[in-house]
């Protein structure tokens, strides 16, 4: 089976402490994955075939830089091209991390900007790190997430991006991979920027997302997606344990998994008559997104249950 890339949650461990951050990841947490199943996970990865691209993520990656170190070279040497996920949290304190980084091949940062991470890490930051980074010919990308009823915007630092450092801004100006925007989606419910989204419609399609990338967490398992670490109980919903020959087994455990294959064909709203919700989480999710409909609607399964 293939898959459009490797998810892999380094850790969900960061200092940044956003409100909704999906893992819930924070300094005093000790989840890092295990440098035996990341072994396996790319090697027969590899192997099968899975996918050519791996996505190192968190919590933050470089919070655990031996393990990201070990696993960007172990990548390279198995041809796989790597970019890691970060908010620059780290780089005032330990700027030599991006030295250590020179000379791997294929592999690129992509900052995350937004409301939550610029209260933490300033622009000023970020120039350095992306000066430091294009001088040992790193690659950088960006991701934007725009919050609503928030007063931030990128803008001031993409036009110092364009004044100090033009041949790059010209470079990447026209790349489709430069900057993702997304929007904020609600995963929990105190989300503190609910009361100014508006407009939401629960989609009656399949969801897009369900074992669109192979998704592994700091746990050493393979999850159907990476929202579903929103979840209170995730660890129910886990497909399989890193082991040795656990790619061969991918295939017929997704096909055998009746619950997300109604998620991806029909989408979460096809599950509410099949889960006893609260009234007032019934009354929530008619205004709201599908990543929090599924959300909810799971923070009360009972994962022994089947669908047949």
């Amino acid at each position: 089976m293939k898959f459009n890339s490797i998810i892999i949650f380094v850790n969900n461990i960061c200092s940044v402490g956003c409100a909704t951050c999906n893992v819930s990841a924070k300094s005093s947490n000790k989840g890092v994955l295990d440098r035996k199943k990341l072994d396996i996970l790319l090697v027969e990865s590899k192997i099968n075939e899975l996918s050519k691209y791996v996505i190192w993520t968190g919590g933050e990656p470089f919070l655990s830089f031996e393990l990201l170190l070990y696993g960007l070279k172990k990548a390279e040497d198995l041809g796989f091209k790597s970019e890691v996920l970060t908010s620059g949290v780290w780089f005032d304190k330990d700027p030599e991390f991006i030295d250590k980084l020179k000379g791997i091949r294929d592999i690129s940062i992509r900052i995350s900007l937004d409301y939550e991470h610029n209260k933490k890490v300033s622009h000023k930051t970020l120039i350095k790190l992306i000066e430091r980074s294009l001088d040992n010919k790193i690659d950088i990308n960006f991701t934007v997430r725009k919050i609503p009823g928030v007063n931030y915007s990128p803008d001031d630092l993409f036009m110092r991006i364009k004044g100090g450092f033009s041949e790059y801004f010209l470079k990447k100006k026209s790349d489709f991979r430069w900057i993702h925007t997304i929007p904020h989606i609600p995963v929990h419910e105190d989300d503190p920027y609910i009361s100014e989204i508006r407009d939401f419609h629960v989609s009656k399609k399949g969801c897009k997302f369900v074992y669109k990338d192979l998704v592994t967490g700091w746990d050493g398992f393979v999850y159907p997606c990476c929202g579903l670490f929103s979840v209170a109980d995730f660890n129910g919903f886990a497909l399989t344990e890193i082991t040795g020959g656990f790619s061969n087994r991918i295939e017929s455990l997704i096909k055998s998994d009746r619950l997300f294959f109604m998620i991806r064909s029909s989408g979460p709203s096809s599950l509410t008559d099949k889960v006893e919700i609260p009234d007032r989480i019934k009354w929530s999710i008619k205004s709201m997104n599908s990543c929090f409909v599924c959300n909810r609607i799971l923070d009360n399964w009972n994962v022994n249950d089947k669908i047949v």
